[in-house]
């Protein structure tokens, strides 16, 4: 396979189940913009991430820095607000 395509499937898998717990965590009270953009997120990253079942297996080196890119501030995100957070120290 190839490398580029093994990342932008990993890289999909992540964002789907970061997604997926974000929309897990929303409360009644959270926006409707917030929650329709994390669904639109988690499912164009299924699309991503199954796409070698429907004979996609040459993605554009800028899809997958994209992709990339996502994953990354969305993971950041995740870890400045749960888990550097709580400790006290100051998120920037």
């Amino acid at each position: 396979m190839n490398f580029v395509l093994i990342v932008n499937i990993l890289v999909g898998w992540v964002v789907v189940v970061h997604a997926t717990c974000s929309i897990n965590a929303m409360t009644r009270q959270t926006d409707h913009v917030y929650r329709l953009g994390y669904i639109l997120l988690a499912v164009s990253a299924l699309a991503v991430a199954i796409s070698p079942f429907y004979s996609y297996a040459k993605p554009q080196w800028s899809e997958v820095l994209f992709n990339a890119g996502a994953g990354l501030v969305l993971i950041r995100g995740w870890w400045l607000r749960e888990v550097r957070a709580p400790t006290g120290e100051v998120c920037q």
